[in-house]
């Protein structure tokens, strides 16, 4: 829309002056054509890998850009830099990757930008049943011990605890197998809705489960995910996976699942 490409014009007028700054990348809902009028302009502003070390020591890696036009629109702004962008192509969180589907070139002046935008956004193969494995381990834990165990002390905090991590690793189950990106947990149910041959009344029962987590609707919603995904997982394999992936993370220096 067009008061939205005027603000990415201000936008763009006002910080390529900046010796620190090297692009504008949209993003987001105006760089995919999806928009509504009252949509935010959402960009990176990549600047020097030194600018970006600063703003990461300032906690200053994000701010909004207001009053740029006379239109009542805002610039959401996130801090990138080349080396960012080369440790996204590489061992990005998922999140992180979805961020730059659709992105477009607002302004720039590296060469290599659009070679280096294209490598941000697909997970590599060899990952996904790595994901698939590590996901379907959390889920039977989730479901398999901490929710009965919740309901059998009458723990209202680890009941829904365990309930929503349930629900979130067994979803990130389906989408690993079907190679679908996990955008993040605002975009987690309209993710699932698109996988084809999803269990029937999936996504009711995992209503069900939130509104009233209980052991039985656990293991219904493991046994329908579990059809799908057919990890090949041992109980004592299940465990171990737990926990080298959620318990001893602090110690392999490898990030949890639920932070890929």
């Amino acid at each position: 829309m067009q008061h939205h490409e005027a603000a990415l014009s201000a936008f763009v007028t006002e910080v390529s002056g900046l010796p620190s700054a090297l692009a504008v990348v949209l993003v987001g809902s105006v760089a995919r054509g999806l928009e509504r009028p009252d949509s935010d302009v959402d960009v990176y502003l990549v600047v020097t890998d030194e600018e970006l070390e600063r703003a990461v020591r300032e906690r200053a890696v994000g701010y909004t850009r207001d009053e740029l036009t006379d239109d009542d629109v805002y610039v959401d702004v996130k801090l990138a830099s080349p080396t960012y962008l080369h440790a996204v192509a590489e061992r990005g969180s998922e999140p992180a990757r979805a961020s730059f589907v659709g992105a477009r070139i607002a302004w720039s002046r590296l060469e290599e930008l659009p070679a280096l935008l294209d490598a941000t956004r697909a997970v590599p193969r060899d990952q996904w049943d790595d994901r698939v494995l590590s996901f379907t381990a959390e889920a039977r834990i989730y479901g398999g011990y901490f929710l009965p165990q919740a309901a059998a002390s009458q723990d209202a905090y680890l009941l829904h605890w365990a309930a929503v991590h349930l629900v979130g690793s067994a979803c990130r189950a389906l989408l690993a197998h079907a190679h679908v990106t996990f955008a993040g947990a605002k975009y987690l149910r309209s993710s699932v809705e698109e996988i084809e041959g999803l269990p029937d009344g999936l996504l009711q029962l995992i209503d069900r489960l939130l509104d009233e987590p209980t052991p039985e609707l656990g293991i219904e919603l493991m046994r329908r995910v579990e059809g799908v995904v057919r990890a090949p997982l041992g109980m004592s394999e299940t465990i171990g996976q737990f926990v080298v992936d959620n318990e001893l993370c602090w110690w392999t220096g490898l990030p949890a699942p639920e932070a890929l």
